[in-house]
Parts: C-alpha cells; sequence; structure tokens
C-alpha cells in the first residue's frame, strides 16, 4: 500500500522516478522503482526524506486512495504531457478523497439516474430521452443543470485548472459517490456541455453491473447523449432548417448550447448538408468564433461540496488545518480544493 501511495505523491508534485531519486540522499532510482512496484523496500529514513521531500506527511502512505478515473475528456488529447495527465488524475482522486471524507459528517442526496445497458439495444439518444422523461423537463431548455445532477446524486467540483486540453472526469469514488470534476476556465456553454457528457458516462458506462465491451466508442456515446439531453431532436429540429450563423447566435441563447454544437445538431438531423456546414464552419472561423464564441450564456452554481464544507467549518468547527491532519494531508491540498473563489465561475443571470 505504501509503495501505491509514494506513487500517487510523486506524481502529483510532478516528480519523475529520476528526478526524485537525484534529489533525495540515499535513494537511487532502481531502488524506487522496485519499491513502486511492490518489489522492493526503503528504509523508514529514507521514505521520511522522500515524503519531506513531496511535502506530504508521512502518514499519507497508510491511506488507500483510488478513486480511479476511467472516463477521461479532452479537448486535445495528443498534445497534453502523460505527466500532466498523471497530475489531473491524482488532483481529481483528492477531491474524490476529500469529498467522501465529507460525507461522513454530512448528507448528501442519494443517486436517482437510472444505468442504462446499451447492449439492450437502447441508444445514446434514448438514454438522454428517458432522463428528460424521468425528471419532467420535457423537451425545454435545461437551464439549472447543475442543481438538477446535484439533487439527484451527482455532485460536481469546478476546478480552475491550469491545463486547458482538459474539459472534464466523472467517476465512482472509494466511498460509492459520483462526482464530476470539470475545468471551470472553459466558456460556460462548454461547461454545460462536459457536464451532459459526463452525466452520459455515469449513466450508460459506470455501473459496475453494466459489461461495457472495449469495441465500443464511449467518447462518441457520451458525445450523443450529451447533444440529445441538451438539444433533444423534438424540441429543436423545426428551428434548424437552412440554419444561418445569425440564427445559430439566437439559438444559442435560447439552448444555452455554443453555436457550433448547434451546427453539429443541424447537420446531424439532416437540416444542413456537408457543404453548408463546412461553410458555416470556415466562417466561425474567419470572425475567431471557433476559438471564443460571442455571447457567454447562464449556467448555474453547483453548492454541496461548498455547503459541506462550510457546514463542517462551521457546524462541527474544523478549520484546514485541522482537516489537513485528521484527512493526512498536506495543507496545500486542503487549500486547493476548497478554494471557492477560484473554482467558481462567474455566473450570468438568464435574461
Amino acid at each position: 500500500m505504501k509503495s501505491k501511495q509514494l506513487t500517487f505523491a510523486r506524481q502529483y508534485r510532478g516528480y519523475t522516478q529520476t528526478e526524485l531519486a537525484k534529489a533525495v540522499d540515499g535513494l537511487s532510482q532502481s531502488n524506487l522503482s522496485k519499491f513502486e512496484k511492490g518489489l522492493g523496500s526503503l528504509s523508514d529514513s529514507v521514505l521520511k526524506r522522500i515524503m519531506e521531500l513531496l511535502r506530504f506527511p508521512i502518514e499519507f502512505l497508510d491511506l488507500d486512495i483510488d478513486n480511479t478515473v476511467v472516463c477521461k475528456h479532452y479537448r486535445k488529447k495528443a498534445s497534453i504531457r502523460v505527466s500532466d495527465r498523471d497530475r489531473i488524475d491524482r488532483f481529481v482522486a483528492l477531491c474524490a478523497y476529500c469529498f467522501d471524507w465529507m460525507t461522513d459528517e454530512v448528507e448528501i442526496p442519494e443517486f436517482k439516474f437510472k444505468y442504462m445497458d446499451l447492449e439492450n439495444g437502447i441508444t445514446p439518444e434514448e438514454a438522454a430521452l428517458y432522463v428528460r422523461k424521468q425528471f419532467r423537463l420535457g423537451l425545454k431548455p435545461i437551464e439549472n443543470i447543475c442543481n438538477i445532477l446535484e439533487s439527484n446524486g451527482v455532485t460536481m467540483f469546478f476546478w480552475n485548472c491550469p491545463y486547458e486540453e482538459f474539459d472534464g472526469v466523472s467517476l465512482i469514488s472509494d466511498k460509492g459517490n459520483h462526482l464530476v470534476v470539470v475545468n471551470k476556465n472553459m466558456s460556460n456553454d462548454r461547461i454545460r456541455y462536459s457536464l451532459a457528457h459526463e452525466l452520459g458516462h455515469i449513466i450508460m458506462h459506470q455501473s459496475c453491473d453494466i459489461f461495457v465491451p472495449e469495441s465500443r466508442d464511449k467518447e462518441d456515446e457520451a458525445n450523443r447523449f450529451a447533444a440529445e439531453l441538451l438539444m433533444p431532436a423534438d424540441g429543436i429540429k423545426h428551428s434548424l432548417d437552412g440554419l444561418k450563423l445569425k440564427d445559430a447566435k439566437t439559438l444559442k441563447q435560447y439552448w444555452l448550447t455554443s453555436m457550433y454544437s448547434i451546427l453539429l445538431r443541424a447537420k446531424k438531423l439532416g437540416k444542413i448538408d456537408e457543404r453548408r456546414f463546412i461553410s458555416q464552419r470556415t466562417e466561425m472561423s474567419r470572425y475567431g468564433w471557433l476559438k471564443k464564441e460571442p455571447v457567454e450564456v447562464f449556467i448555474d452554481e453547483p453548492v454541496i461540496i461548498r455547503k459541506s464544507y462550510e457546514l463542517i467549518t462551521k457546524g462541527l468547527n474544523y478549520d484546514n488545518v485541522q482537516m489537513a491532519q485528521t484527512m493526512k494531508l498536506p495543507l496545500d491540498i486542503i487549500k486547493d480544493v476548497f478554494d471557492f473563489k477560484q473554482n467558481v465561475i462567474y455566473l450570468k443571470q438568464r435574461v
């Protein structure tokens, strides 16, 4: 167990085995590699020096944090370094660990979404429509998407993420809690789409009772789910005939989705042909809108983690130092996870 936790701390701080071995007296890369593989041992004094360098308490080695991140959503997966992906995974795992710790003290909403087995012939679009039917959303835009997810057992964390390639991840934590972590530095329409995308992963891909063959394209399924959830075909298709960019801008304000996703929807539903789609996309590129679209849309605020933190700090009189000691984590991680000024987006009221 200590070997796994040491690897965790090393990757979180961004060290390679070679870099760490060079920085710690009495540690060789070979011995470190064997230890992390569970094939060797390190003395208590060497372990102490390692953890001091990594700025983790020695007690961290006694934990068993897994919180495996399976469904990861990147905009430019090929361009992000392996070390950065490792750190993202580790930060997400720590968020889940902190959230799990809070749920021992605070009650959270139960999970009410229904898992969908696509091997039984259900399509991603049908899964999305079932969610709309289950929660009586009709065919209108979903305004309070955060509230819908959180009140039904999917907690969200908006991360002030330093990696622009990262969109979001979803996971079931070690204690069985559903958590979605998204990059709060994206536009609101992108955040909303990422939340819908990750909900698709949760419903279609994350049940331990449902087998998902490797041959299936899970990212495509989550994209199809998100498109139907946010822009149901029967609700939007009549607005897409001969779609023009000015129409996409107006529809964005109504559906709270990006202009580009509306263009894709029009193409998918056969309302514009490939030639018109390419023409509209080229025009968006000329205006610089493929990088930053005009008009920001509304998104509501996730509240479960913030309110849980307030109950623990104000109701149970914990401070960050006590939380760090109790959770056996560095204080800087506690501050990063619970820095709500950094990890919350600036919201715009819907007109």
